[in-house]
């Protein structure tokens, strides 16, 4: 009743998926979990792409898209015009001297805490 389908990795060799026969109701029961752990990131990556162009609902896809978005731009922040134009503001200040170091500023907080 079931099938084997092999798909061709070009640097990570074949990878196995196993699945019901077609006009079968019968479910997959063999478990593909240690094979998931034992795969390379290039495999898991081309398994992923075949299984998704399997899949035509497009809300399903659209979850998928928003669980790729946010890891893909995890590292990237995105300003706003108003907090583009402090740090412009910011730099330039920075350069004309107007700032004081750390240590400076810790002096004066400890001194001012002291104070009351």
């Amino acid at each position: 009743m079931l099938r084997r389908l092999t798909l061709t990795n070009y640097t990570a060799g074949p990878l196995a998926l196993i699945r019901p026969c077609p006009g079968t109701s019968v479910p997959n029961l063999i478990s593909l979990q240690n094979r998931y752990s034992t795969m390379t990131a290039i495999e898991l990556k081309t398994l992923l792409i075949h299984r998704i162009n399997e899949i035509n609902d497009v809300s399903f896809l659209r979850a998928v898209k928003t669980i790729l978005d946010t890891k893909t731009e995890a590292g990237v922040i995105q300003l706003t015009q108003e907090q583009l134009e402090d740090i412009i503001e910011s730099k330039k200040e920075i350069e004309k001297g107007l700032f004081l170091e750390n240590s400076v500023l810790d002096k004066q907080v400890r001194q001012w805490l002291s104070a009351k």
